[in-house]
């Protein structure tokens, strides 16, 4: 299963803009991350994943993240 962090970087890295944000998200490591558990959804029997902020990350870098999710949706 690939983390969360690793799609951020996976988007990093693809679009051009975001290059520059690398550094931030390798500073941040999976550590930095919040937490994604895999389930199978019972109605759509297809892999769904809970997302699950750590109670430390600041709302705004947690807002920051979801970019990189939104992007990669």
């Amino acid at each position: 299963m690939i983390q969360l962090f690793q799609h951020h970087c996976n988007i990093t890295k693809l679009i051009e803009p975001l290059t520059e944000h690398l550094s931030i998200l390798d500073a941040l490591g999976d550590d930095g991350m919040s937490m994604d558990e895999s389930f199978v959804d019972l109605d759509t029997h297809q892999t769904a994943y809970a997302v699950t902020k750590p109670e430390w990350q600041h709302p705004e870098l947690h807002n920051w993240l979801k970019v990189f999710d939104q992007l990669h949706h």
